[in-house]
């Protein structure tokens, strides 16, 4: 470890989870708060929370806490991530809910519970029929539905055979099963088929007939609608306001609909202005904030507002980060701004995304990473290497033979660490492997024993949220570095 920090940093890196075979001795380490146990387990992952999930050597799972503390049982057949604090067991064929305490609050006993919503709620199946499920595992709608679909603005879709209804976040059945089909509730109104044509439907459940082919939900009171083969607009009254000329028509994002004409899409606002003229074989979101645009086997950038960053040249773009898109340009690797100014880097045979103002490069199966500008700030000579998160990076080099890094055999010779944006190691390649740190709290392993690693000396803090420049990531010391050791 390097002794002129006093204190070190915290690494949470959620892209992967390493599976190390231990027990749980602890021997405690400078600058850091080493918890023992008793307990002893065949494979341990990365802190999910304030717990990490643990399996034994009969292949069950259970939970340990930051301390090592044994909080679940190891004898549950599965242990699915926490979400909204709660995470899904399993216990043969049937699943319960426990939390991050590792309290049960609902004993295994239904056939599938699906991920809670940001409204509190799950889905549970019981013999095949669905009903839902608050935080505190109360059923609050009855498992009697053939379908329940996902809750968009404070309504789901049920299904019973062919015909659908609506209910609310308490669970009450508010719009009966009487319609063939649905779409979701947008600005208090919903599409619902009736027979063999469509109309709206508001919350109390009062139904207007309109007479279309078809609908989608409605935004910004607009909604796409058939009439005959092609797609136009109406508004709330069912009124017409864009002729329909369209092959289909569909919201990609708030105010921007993609328009289909004799297979090739662009993008019309909600009064029908051109924002991309129909010219692209595929339009489609890259992550939240730009669209990726296809015209034949080539492909541009766009942003949210339909404002060209990129016309298609390109044989890929990966999602931005950090102001950044990674781009590959025939086998060649380099990134784009959002002006569109491209930097081509042709000695890398890979560049990751950005993190926090650092690219991680490939060459050859040696790693390093780049700035913003392509320079490379920390040497390619690296095994294997996480992106920066938090102010760290894990970093691996291979002591053992030049064959033996894909050698699993071989892995004792492959010693992990932890450095700083800087390059400059803070926790020395010592280890056989590492997990992530999750909540201040990691897991080490060395030769065949573990320890669980909490590190509560150093905050770190990010001055903003978007990075573009080194400068603009700053590490908090709770206390003066000591430069004396």
């Amino acid at each position: 470890m390097n002794k002129k920090l006093k204190h070190n940093l915290v690494l949470i890196f959620s892209f992967i989870f390493i599976i190390v075979s231990c027990s749980l001795p602890a021997k405690a380490k400078s600058n850091f708060t080493v918890k023992d146990t008793s307990y002893s387990f065949d494979n341990i992952f990365p802190f999910d929370g304030s717990v990490a999930k643990v399996q034994n050597s009969s292949g069950l799972f259970g939970l340990i806490d930051e301390n090592g503390s044994l909080v679940l049982e190891a004898k549950f057949t599965s242990i699915a991530s926490f979400k909204e604090g709660l995470a899904v067991i399993k216990r043969g064929n049937e699943c319960g809910l426990v939390d991050q305490s590792g309290k049960i609050i609902v004993q295994p006993q239904f056939k599938e519970i699906s991920d809670f919503s940001k409204d509190g709620i799950a889905k549970i199946n019981d013999r095949n029929k669905w009903g839902l499920m608050n935080k505190e595992g109360t059923i609050i709608t009855k498992a009697e539905f053939d379908s329940i679909y996902d809750f968009q603005n404070g309504y789901a879709k049920v299904r019973k055979g062919n015909k659908y209804g609506f209910i609310d976040t308490t669970g009450k059945l508010v719009i009966p099963v009487d319609f063939y089909d649905e779409r979701d509730f947008q600005d208090g109104l919903a599409p619902v088929k009736q027979n063999n044509s469509w109309g709206i439907l508001d919350t109390k459940g009062n139904f207007t007939p309109l007479g279309f082919k078809d609908m989608q939900s409605f935004q910004d009171g607009v909604a796409p609608v058939k009439v005959d083969d092609e797609w136009g607009l109406s508004n709330e009254k069912g009124e017409i306001v864009l002729k329909p000329e369209y092959d289909n028509l569909q919201f990609i994002s708030k105010g921007l609909i993609k328009a289909n004409k004799q297979n090739l899409y662009g993008i019309i606002d909600t009064k029908g202005g051109r924002i991309l003229d129909i010219q692209y074989n595929s339009i489609s979101l890259l992550g939240d904030d730009h669209l990726l645009l296809q015209r034949n086997s080539l492909y541009g950038l766009a942003d949210i507002k339909g404002h060209i960053i990129s016309s298609p040249a390109f044989s890929w773009i990966y999602e931005v980060q950090e102001g950044k898109a990674i781009v590959d340009q025939n086998g060649t690797y380099g990134f784009i701004d959002m002006s569109g100014k491209l930097k081509l880097l042709s000695q890398f045979d890979t560049i990751y995304s950005f993190h926090e103002g650092l690219a991680r490069v490939k060459k050859g199966n040696k790693y390093g990473f780049i700035d913003n500008l392509g320079n490379i700030v920390i040497d390619v000579n690296f095994d294997d290497a996480s992106d920066f998160n938090e102010g760290l990076a894990y970093v691996m080099k291979n002591d053992g033979p030049n064959n033996s890094l894909n050698d699993p055999s071989y892995k004792k010779y492959h010693k992990w660490g932890f450095i700083t944006r800087a390059g400059t190691p803070v926790i020395q390649r010592d280890f056989n492997n590492v997990t992530i740190f999750q909540n201040n709290a990691a897991v080490v392993k060395k030769d065949n024993n573990c320890s669980v690693i909490k590190n509560t000396d150093v905050k770190y803090i990010n001055d903003k949220k978007d990075v573009d420049t080194f400068k603009t990531w700053k590490i908090k010391f709770s206390m003066p570095l000591d430069d004396t050791k």
